[in-house]
């Protein structure tokens, strides 16, 4: 375990111990309401984007954020959301929170 919050963050996360020290990480996300995760294989160094995707209300939404994995820090580095339906776009912050960091070696 590198990193553990139950409330999460949309920010930076510092993770215990480097990056480069594992041959996986898997990162866990909450997106309005929807929990998931995504595994990194040999994450220092790496850029990652994670999409989720949820129909609401007749519309179809994707989330995306992207995050740089570097030593002990994995950068919030954008966010932002997709009313697909229409092909707007939307800054959302708040689409991927990080709750938990494991690494695997």
């Amino acid at each position: 375990m590198l990193y553990s919050n139950t409330s999460g963050t949309t920010g930076n996360v510092t993770l215990s111990e480097s990056s480069a020290n594992f041959d996986y990480l898997e990162i866990f996300f909450k997106c309005r309401g929807w929990e998931h995760s995504q595994k990194v294989e040999n994450p220092n160094g790496k850029t990652i984007i994670s999409t989720t995707s949820q129909f609401y209300n007749g519309q179809f939404y994707l989330y995306n954020k992207r995050m740089d994995i570097s030593g002990t820090t994995i950068t919030n580095a954008y966010s932002i959301g997709c009313l697909v339906s229409d092909g707007s776009t939307f800054t959302d912050t708040d689409n991927h929170v990080v709750v938990k960091v494991i690494g695997y070696k």
